[in-house]
Formats: structure tokens, C-alpha cells, sequence
């Protein structure tokens, strides 16, 4: 190259033999995990210092392979590895089937094009094809009824009695909004905390504006409530502010802001001490406070936000711009707003835009704060506090448990499907028209993700020790939703007996793996850089 930084080229046919042995090596790693009775990877760490790690989440498994040894290979296990991970941090589910799903399109893929098929109308093929089936999909989820199928689906995510049973009592009285917050607790035995209204995160500016020391908790009932990030510094300023603010008849204030300086709340303490019917608190907002959460608390309370970043002091705050609520309380790192006296249209028209916001972002970390955001509008918060007989117990017991929620949340709104594999097998008379075709690439892409549908329930199958081709026989004859209950051993209807699948999730995994392959079945040319050293990290 005349750049003189030397690169390694690689082209057809090598570069679909490349991709689909690191494809297969990924694939392969997590496999043994698939399914409620499965293996476990054990994954030496770098250095080999500390004790190997064993693991049977997918994903995370994915995720801890950071690179192959050979780099044309290292290039199609990391297409998996991205795409596993997306699945992961998005639905805590279905990462396996997504990997088992695009494995088996490349492979089928790379043999079509062999036998002179073009790649790029075949791609357009399976594209064309991934979405009849996420439409069927869709067709065919069931709403989520009750509580007794909310446990019975946390149980099939999560596999323990104790978090099943919690979360499922949570969801029916959260509903599919509300917001649910799993912290580690210090005892032995878990439990649940509800709480109604909307809850932020913040902290008293001054431990003087404690009420109830015992608890480290201040209630105000019917205040007035100013909505800013401001850095309040001037005692004169807010003097004459409060006074102005007093007079209209304001009792009960509360005062959000970033920094307060000690002469301000020397100000704020002092009316606390000197008049016994006006009360006051200031509550300090921590540093991740975005200005979107002081807009949901605008809207929430009918108040006015006044932002520092626009420009805006105390000095432009008029009494008519404050907020209001039925009751705010304080305690050591958040503080909740019940009764908020915002008008009811403008609050549920804020809370439908954001759901459809939510629906339509594509960046999951920004899709993640929009949840948080409807959660907090939804009106009533429960903290799931995990208990545990040592540390490692509990900080595991809570991922396992903050995974699981995620999931159920998806499941209420999108609802579920039967589980065990069966909901792919269910997809396949969409696919007939397709497998009929007189097109030569339209009839191999109905044909490919056919047989793609089914290699997971064969996966499934395989970890438990079936006979696949009697069990599918089986499942076949009985019928839609029927599928193999792995842990009884016998077919049966998955929805019955409450084997269930989150659809979102489950839709997501099969798309991905579809659309992912196709674009790797269109590749032509690797091209390397220069090699660096390499340099390793012990985490």
C-alpha cells in the first residue's frame, strides 16, 4: 500500500470460509448453555493469576471473548459477539438464540451462493423474510394475564422460586410502567418496599432540615416547590426572594437546586428556627441530574424549570413559576413527589410521548433513560431489597434479579410467547409462500431461515439429552404451542403450563440473527492493518 502502513487483504472465497469457522467457534462456546437444563463455559482469565471464571449466561460469555487468535476468524466471531451482547444488555435474554439463528443462515448462505446464487439478492431475500417473521411473531403474543403467569414467567428466566415470586407480586401491582429499583440489602432475607408517587435521586443540602432523625426523612405536605438547577450564592438574593415568595401566602417551600452556598443556607435555616409555621427544605440534586428529569418535574408539578445553563437566577423566579404537589419527602439519596399538581392532560400527554419516543430510539443506552423516565410518571415505585448469606451471594443474586425485571418488563409490554423454542416452529407457515417461489434466491431464503427456526429446539433438545427427531414428531402431531416442558420430560402446551418466552426479546434475537448474517453474506474483502503489539489487560 503507498501509505506506507503495510495491510493484510483477504478476498473471496476465503473470506466466507474465514467467517463462518469464527462464527462457528463463538457459536459453539455458547451453545452448551441453551436452555433451563444446560452446561456451563468455564473461561480462563488473562494472566491465568485468579481462579477461571464458569458462566452460563450467553451473553456475558460473549462478551468476556475478546478476540480469536486468527484474525479473519477473530472478524465473524465478533459480528456474533456484538450482536449477543446488544441482545444482553437490552433483554438480558435470548442472546443464544440469536447466535444459533445466524449461524445457521450464514452456513446455509455461504452454500447457496456456492451453487451460483447471487449474495446480494439473497440478502434482500432473508431481509424480506426476517420480517414476515417478526410479524408473525408479533401476531401471535399473548398479553401477559395475571399474577400466577408472571411467576410462572420470572421462574422460567431466572430459575429461582424466591425472585420469581417477588417480582411477579411487583409487576401486578407496578404494571408494565412502573418503577422498580433492586438494591442489595444487608440481611439475610429479602423484601419489598412500595412506594407511591415518583422518586429522583437527591439528598439534604443540611442535615438541620432532617424532621425524623430516627428515619432521616422530611415530609412536607401541600408545598410549593422551585424546579432549577441553579447554584444559589447570594444570602441577599434569596432573602428578599423568600420574602417575595411568603407573602403570597406560600408556607411550605421546597428549593431544588445544584450548589447552595453555607451563607444561603445559613439564610434557610435561619426562617426554619425563627418562624414555626413556615417550613423549608433544599434539597441537593446530584451530579447525574439531566435536564430532562427537571422537565418531567415541571410537567409533574405544573412549575417552571429554570435551567443555569440558560442563563437563568433566582432573580427571574416569580411565585407563579413554582411548582406544587399533595406531599414531597426527603430521605438520604432521593426524594419522591406524591399528588403532583400538574394538569392531567399535560402529564398524559407527556407520558404517551415518551412511550412513543421509547418505541422509536435505536440507541439502547438512550432507550434505557426513557424507561426510567416513564417508570418514575407511572405513579407508584417498589424497591426490591435482596438479602443473602455472604456479599458474593447477594451482589449475585441482585444482577440475576435487575436482569430478570428488565426482562418482565418487556414481556407486559410486548407480552409472551410459548416458550421452549416452539414459538420459532410456530413461524414456519409464514414462510411457505416463500419456499414456494419461482424465484431461485427467494426460494433458498424461505428455505434457510426455515431451517434456522428449527435449530434451536434441536439445541434445546440436545442439552437435555432427547431424541430430537421423536420429541419433534411429537410436538408436530399435537399441534400450535405445544412443545417439550424440559423439566417434566413430555409434551405439552408451553402457555398452559406457563413455559412462556418474552416476544420482544425472542423477536429481536431471530431478526437480528436473520439480518445479521444476510450482511455478512456480502462481504467480499477483510482488510487488516498493520499488526500492533498486542497488550493485555487482567480486569
Amino acid at each position: 500500500m503507498g501509505d506506507g502502513n503495510p495491510r493484510r487483504v483477504v478476498f473471496q472465497p476465503d473470506v466466507h470460509h474465514a467467517l463462518g469457522v469464527g462464527i462457528s467457534k463463538i457459536v459453539a462456546a455458547v451453545r452448551p448453555t441453551y436452555g433451563p437444563l444446560h452446561g456451563t463455559v468455564m473461561l480462563s482469565r488473562v494472566g491465568g493469576v485468579r481462579l477461571p471464571e464458569v458462566l452460563d449466561d450467553g451473553g456475558l460469555i460473549a462478551r468476556r471473548i475478546y478476540a480469536l487468535p486468527d484474525r479473519d476468524e477473530d472478524v465473524g466471531a465478533m459480528m456474533v459477539r456484538h450482536l449477543m451482547w446488544r441482545m444482553h444488555e437490552r433483554f438480558g435474554d435470548a442472546s443464544v438464540t440469536a447466535a444459533l439463528v445466524y449461524k445457521s443462515v450464514f452456513n446455509q448462505g455461504c452454500k447457496h451462493i456456492a451453487s451460483g446464487g447471487n449474495a446480494m439478492l439473497l440478502r434482500r431475500h432473508l431481509e424480506a423474510g426476517a420480517k414476515l417473521v417478526a410479524e408473525t411473531f408479533s401476531q401471535n403474543a399473548i398479553p401477559v394475564a395475571d399474577q400466577g403467569q408472571l411467576v410462572r414467567l420470572a421462574d422460567t428466566l431466572c430459575h429461582d422460586a424466591e425472585i420469581a415470586q417477588s417480582l411477579g407480586e411487583i409487576y401486578t401491582r407496578v404494571g408494565r410502567y412502573g418503577q422498580v429499583d433492586v438494591r442489595a440489602d444487608r440481611g439475610r432475607i429479602s423484601r419489598v418496599e412500595y412506594i407511591n408517587g415518583m422518586i429522583w435521586k437527591g439528598e439534604f443540602f443540611s442535615r438541620n432540615m432532617v424532621m425524623d432523625t430516627f428515619k432521616y426523612r422530611s415530609e412536607l405536605q401541600n408545598p410549593a416547590i422551585l424546579v432549577s438547577n441553579l447554584h444559589l450564592t447570594d444570602p441577599y438574593q434569596l432573602a428578599n426572594w423568600l420574602e417575595s415568595v411568603f407573602t403570597t401566602g406560600v408556607d411550605k417551600l421546597v428549593i431544588l437546586a445544584k450548589v447552595i452556598s453555607q451563607e444561603c443556607l445559613a439564610v434557610l435555616e435561619a426562617v426554619n428556627r425563627s418562624s414555626p409555621e413556615i417550613r423549608l427544605l433544599a434539597v441537593n440534586l446530584w451530579e447525574t441530574t439531566e435536564r430532562w428529569e427537571l422537565q418531567d418535574l415541571t410537567i409533574l408539578t405544573g412549575g417552571t424549570i429554570f435551567a443555569r445553563e440558560a442563563g437563568y437566577s433566582l432573580a427571574n423566579v416569580k411565585p407563579e413559576h413554582l411548582g406544587h404537589a399533595d406531599q414531597l419527602w426527603v430521605e438520604r439519596d432521593k426524594f419522591g413527589i406524591i399528588g403532583g399538581r400538574g394538569g392531567s392532560q399535560a402529564i398524559q400527554g407527556h407520558f404517551q410521548r415518551l412511550i412513543m419516543v421509547m418505541q422509536q430510539e435505536r440507541d439502547e443506552k438512550l432507550a434505557r433513560k426513557i424507561k426510567e423516565r416513564i417508570a418514575r410518571l407511572a405513579g407508584i415505585s417498589a424497591i426490591y431489597w435482596i438479602g443473602g448469606n455472604t456479599q458474593t451471594e447477594i451482589e449475585e443474586k441482585v444482577k440475576l434479579a435487575k436482569r430478570t425485571a428488565d426482562t418482565m418488563r418487556e414481556a407486559l409490554i410486548g407480552g409472551v410467547l410459548p416458550g421452549g423454542a416452539v414459538a420459532l416452529l410456530d413461524c414456519l407457515p409464514a414462510l411457505v409462500d416463500m419456499q414456494k417461489s419461482l424465484d431461485f434466491d427467494e426460494r433458498a431464503a424461505g428455505r434457510i431461515i426455515g431451517r434456522a427456526l428449527q435449530v434451536p429446539i434441536h439445541a434445546l433438545l440436545a442439552n437435555c439429552g432427547e431424541s430430537t427427531s421423536n420429541v419433534l414428531a411429537e410436538i408436530k402431531l399435537r399441534g400450535k404451542g405445544y412443545g417439550f416442558d424440559v423439566r417434566n420430560r413430555k409434551v405439552v402446551d408451553m402457555v398452559e403450563v406457563g413455559v412462556l418466552d418474552v416476544a420482544n426479546a425472542i423477536k429481536a434475537a431471530v431478526y437480528g440473527g436473520i439480518i445479521g448474517a444476510a450482511l455478512g453474506l456480502t462481504v467480499d474483502v477483510i482488510v487488516h492493518p498493520k499488526k500492533r503489539k498486542e497488550s493485555f489487560t487482567t480486569g
